[in-house]
């Protein structure tokens, strides 16, 4: 299974249980494109800036995810 980490004020997107301090985590399964992972989740995809894939930052949502992938999925960040 792929892994997933969801930082920021993403957390509160995952249930509960999956929280854990500032970081909420999830698997999916392997040959989920990037891009299905909003909707999987339920994070609005307005509310995601960035998607890390192995410690790289990737920006095709059509990306496939491997079986040993781990995804870091970082939020819109605002302020001023």
């Amino acid at each position: 299974m792929a892994t997933l980490e969801v930082t920021g004020h993403l957390i509160f997107y995952l249930p509960k249980a999956a929280r854990d301090g500032t970081v909420a985590r999830a698997v999916v399964p392997p040959g989920t494109a990037l891009g299905h992972l909003p909707g999987i989740l339920g994070i609005p995809q307005e509310e995601i800036q960035a998607y890390i894939v192995n410690g790289r930052s990737v920006k095709d949502l059509s990306t496939i995810l491997g079986q040993d992938d781990h995804v870091v999925i970082l939020p819109v960040i605002t302020g001023g």
